[in-house]
């Protein structure tokens, strides 16, 4: 691969732009109203953001907005309804990131917060979900100061006033996330995610993991499944008879008639469906087909959406059962993090949530894929709100390329 088409492609899927004025938005869930609260982050840019909650409407309308400061970097990646208010989950830090759990009331005051962490970075809440009358955190977490070269998955059980209840810690392979987790109907949880390797600095050989546990947050059973190179579980729904679960796949165009020859041309990223029985069995699979760069992230019901990239432009797509469709728009996304794209049930269809031109973007949708109405969010916080930008906040965009880099360069190596 040329190192124009890496660079292109890099500032194509990094997201992260060098901006006074930044916003995103990473999860949603519904409200006791039949409205929505968004989760996300604002600020100057990436490296310094605050934690974002939007509740809004059945409509869309605004009803109030907070944000929530930790340490330079702070965001919320995840969030769910509980009793008396809302959790969400993210990360918090500086240099070295932490991970972040914070339960608001109904209106957006926070009740209490937690910090995991060693210090040592990758430190993350990606996921966290409604447990009876408290809630559940999936960690992921590298449990050292300095040069870990691992990262495990803690499932945190948390009462309703924060106290933890129990912990469990999976140590799977070098490096283990869960990207979503929610309840099902036997009391239990199921959690997607990746599991991966380590090598030459930097992980690799992702593999979608699917991971079962029982109300107590023992595994009940565990799956993982190879596509690619790279492979990533975003989300996952459960049906009558089994799971759903979408997520991407990184893999290569070759050239070259033999595997000495071989070499990558350009990267191809396609979403992967994958259905399983309630024991984890797989009982059937669906690659879409979309063109270009392509990621899966977010499904309800029969629902599944995501982005493509197309031509140096990034567009929503979004299918059912029957039927895609494409949201043109300049929709921005971070690869290998977590799923900023997301599909909430609605009275009478659904709603998606994105990010497009540094806004968080809402758009309802109704059985058939139209779109109904669409809502912009945008909370641009001054430099009195973090202090004057440091040469950290902009080395910090520049070492998440760079990062992201090297994850591209893993993936050519394989080849």
């Amino acid at each position: 691969m040329k190192l124009s088409h890496m660079v292109i492609i890099l500032l194509i899927l990094a997201g992260i732009p060098l901006t006074r004025a930044w916003s995103m938005g990473f999860d949603i869930t519904g409200t006791p109203e039949g409205g929505y609260l968004i989760a996300g982050a604002t600020g100057l840019n990436y490296g310094y953001s605050h934690a974002w909650l939007i509740k809004v409407d059945r409509n869309g309308n605004e009803v109030w907005d907070k944000t929530y400061g930790g340490n330079c970097r702070s965001q919320a990646w995840s969030v769910a309804r509980v009793e008396g208010g809302y959790v969400f989950g993210g990360i918090t830090g500086c240099r070295d990131d932490d991970a972040w759990i914070v339960k608001v009331d109904e209106n957006g005051n926070m009740v209490w917060s937690r910090v995991f962490g060693y210090g040592g970075g990758g430190d993350s809440a990606t996921a966290v979900a409604r447990s009876g009358k408290g809630m559940l955190a999936a960690v992921t977490i590298a449990p050292c100061r300095n040069g870990c070269t691992n990262e495990d998955v803690w499932i945190v059980k948390f009462g309703a006033n924060g106290t933890e209840i129990w912990r469990k810690e999976i140590d799977n392979r070098k490096y283990d996330s869960i990207k979503r987790i929610i309840r099902t109907t036997d009391g239990g949880y199921i959690g997607v995610g990746a599991t991966g390797d380590y090598e030459n600095g930097s992980y690799t050989n992702l593999d979608l993991w699917v991971l079962k546990l029982d109300e107590n947050g023992s595994v009940e059973w565990s799956d993982v499944f190879d596509y690619g190179l790279l492979d990533v579980a975003w989300d996952v729904v459960e049906q009558d008879d089994g799971f759903v679960i979408v997520g991407e796949v990184w893999t290569c165009a070759l050239t070259g008639s033999t595997s000495t020859s071989a070499k990558c041309v350009y990267p191809l990223v396609y979403p992967i469906l994958l259905k399983l029985d309630k024991d984890g069995h797989p009982v059937g699979e669906k690659k879409i087909e979309c063109g270009g760069i392509c990621a899966g992230w977010g499904t309800v019901d029969d629902v599944v959406a995501g982005v493509a990239v197309k031509n140096s432009s990034e567009l929503l797509w979004i299918c059912n059962r029957t039927d895609c469709k494409n949201i043109e728009g300049n929709f921005t996304f971070l690869p290998l993090i977590f799923g900023p794209v997301r599909v909430e049930k609605a009275e009478d269809g659904f709603v998606v949530l994105a990010s497009e031109n540094n806004s968080v973007w809402l758009g309802k949708f109704n059985s058939n894929l139209d779109l109904m109405w669409e809502k912009t969010f945008r909370h641009k916080l001054e430099e009195e709100h973090f202090g004057k930008p440091s040469a950290h906040s902009y080395l910090f965009q520049a070492g998440a390329a760079i990062a992201l880099a090297a994850i591209l360069v893993a993936v050519l190596r394989k080849i």
